[in-house]
């Protein structure tokens, strides 16, 4: 009996398994389904949406850069989607260089900015920048940040939005849903 007649799901076309593998979420799930054999592989390694839909910072939170430059280069040159949780960024860890050059070289392509971090004796200028120059194709914007308040995020990125005084840690809340021209394709968008 041959493995195709063992397994049914081998013998799906290409459509069928891209429509199936479109549903990923995870960054993790995707590396591991591109492991299961080459009719999978080569489809996933020919779907740069698919990677770049989930460049998942806490998954690139590695030691070496090949596996983040690796996720990098498969995302081609389609829309972004970059998210982390409670990510501890120190200017000595290549993490935060890897988030710098993405926000720096590629914040045009960013579709989706999910970010919750902690900057730690690191560079704030760097993630700065990138926040200060127009932001074409950002949708949906959500940052955390717990040690950089204004630092980061400067005033005139979001001229609608008002500093919150909270005693636990400082917030931007959203005052109209008036944007300045620089990131009018926005439709949500969250602070604090």
């Amino acid at each position: 009996m041959s493995l195709s007649q063992q397994a049914p799901i081998l013998e799906l076309n290409r459509d069928i398994l891209w429509e199936i593998f479109g549903r990923s979420d995870s960054l993790n799930e995707i590396r591991r389904l591109s492991h299961v054999c080459w009719k999978w592989r080569e489809i996933l390694l020919e779907s740069s949406t698919l990677w770049a839909r989930n460049v998942d910072l806490d998954a690139l939170d590695q030691k070496s850069d090949c596996w983040r430059n690796l996720v990098l280069e498969r995302t081609g040159k389609a829309m972004l989607c970059v998210t982390g949780r409670g990510l501890v960024l120190s200017s000595k860890t290549p993490l935060f260089d890897f988030v710098a050059d993405v926000l720096d070289k590629h914040w045009t392509r960013i579709r989706v900015l999910k970010i919750d971090m902690n900057l730690v004796d690191s560079d704030h200028e760097r993630i700065r920048q990138a926040f200060d120059r127009p932001a074409a194709n950002l949708q949906i914007f959500s940052y955390v940040s717990g040690t950089l308040g204004r630092a980061v995020l400067p005033q005139n990125l979001m001229p609608n939005f008002q500093l919150c005084t909270d005693t636990r840690r400082p917030s931007w809340s959203y005052m109209s849903l008036l944007f300045s021209r620089s990131i009018s394709p926005l439709q949500h968008q969250h602070f604090s």
